[in-house]
């Protein structure tokens, strides 16, 4: 079980950053000033100080950690993979140049706020919902919440930027078009297509709206692992010869 006991805000990292510790390769997931979660190949010893150094372009940051938790995300059906592992570790002290480096990451839109995603429920859309963004037309939408939404492209759109996005429910458009702002762009599951993850602001009540309507006509369900997906690579990106566990 995981152990929660941050105290400062924690961010996810759109882009894995590489690290080592205690002498184990391991991919940064989210990160705050005082700790961070990370994925990796072998177990990691609760509690035991080990060195911890967090590589970013040319920097490098190094430091002492310690693991908070460490479980196992998914086991390998065969011998070309390696078990993963998530693990918890919080580090000796804050650290002002952890703080510039999250700063430039959110900056370049490769870090999200945790809490600015827990704050809504989002909702797996399973009728027939579209939406126009920018210069692309009929976009399936894949999920929604008060917040935003999460949406089919045909490519990769760029994290920061900004136009209208209107949807429309069974081919008819709403007359409502709403700021948007691309979040992150990646490839999906189906080849040649891609999902990017869209910031809706100010629009809390109309979206609130809309999803009540889809409720009705059970065109929506509620994504009850939704952060897990958002947060846990194994679930956004399955890799073959892996079983993830879901707890």
């Amino acid at each position: 079980m995981s152990i929660d006991n941050r105290t400062e805000d924690r961010y996810f990292v759109v882009t894995p950053l590489a690290a080592e510790i205690g002498g184990a390769n391991a991919d940064v997931i989210d990160i705050s000033t005082r700790g961070a979660r990370l994925q990796l190949t072998q177990q990691i010893e609760v509690g035991r100080p080990l060195s911890f150094t967090l590589h970013a372009g040319e920097v490098a940051i190094a430091t002492s950690a310690v693991a908070v938790w460490c479980e196992v995300a998914a086991l390998a059906m065969h011998d070309e993979e390696s078990d993963r592992y998530f693990c918890g570790v919080t580090f000796e002290k804050s650290l002002s140049m952890m703080r510039h480096l999250i700063e430039d990451l959110i900056t370049t839109h490769t870090a999200i706020p945790i809490e600015d995603n827990r704050n809504s429920q989002r909702y797996r859309v399973i009728a027939p919902l579209t939406a126009s963004f920018s210069e692309l037309y009929a976009l399936r939408v894949l999920d929604l919440s008060i917040r935003g939404a999460r949406i089919g492209t045909p490519e990769p759109l760029k994290a920061g930027t900004s136009s209208r996005i209107c949807f429309s429910i069974n081919g008819d458009d709403t007359l409502v078009w709403l700021p948007a702002t691309v979040m992150w762009s990646r490839p999906a599951e189906r080849k040649g297509r891609f999902e990017t993850g869209l910031r809706i602001s100010d629009a809390e009540d109309w979206l609130r709206t809309m999803i009540d309507e889809l409720s009705l006509r059970n065109g929506v369900v509620i994504e009850t692992d939704s952060l897990r997906r958002k947060f846990d690579p194994f679930s956004m990106r399955p890799i073959a010869g892996l079983v993830g566990l879901r707890r």
